[in-house]
């Protein structure tokens, strides 16, 4: 699942126990403190939708597509990390 990549692989190198419940939940609660356009894009990202099928969706190019879900996935790990 997409999701593991938001995961630090440097915490794993460290040998940091996750519990997997409890790193879904603070993901669930990252998201939602994204903008609304980068948890829109995201989400359909996640789901398996193109950069391009997302723009055509949301009526918007391509590469604003991919600027939203880079700037969200920074964010997310920003904000996990933080949780």
């Amino acid at each position: 699942m997409r999701l593991t990549i938001i995961l630090s692989v440097e915490d794993i190198m460290r040998n940091e126990i996750f519990d997997e419940a409890d790193v879904l939940i603070d993901v669930e609660r990252a998201m939602t403190r994204l903008t609304h356009k980068q948890r829109e894009a995201l989400n359909l990202w996640l789901q398996g939708y193109t950069q391009k099928e997302i723009g055509e969706r949301l009526g918007i190019g391509q590469r604003s597509v991919g600027d939203r879900i880079a700037a969200g996935l920074k964010r997310l790990k920003r904000l996990v990390e933080y949780l």
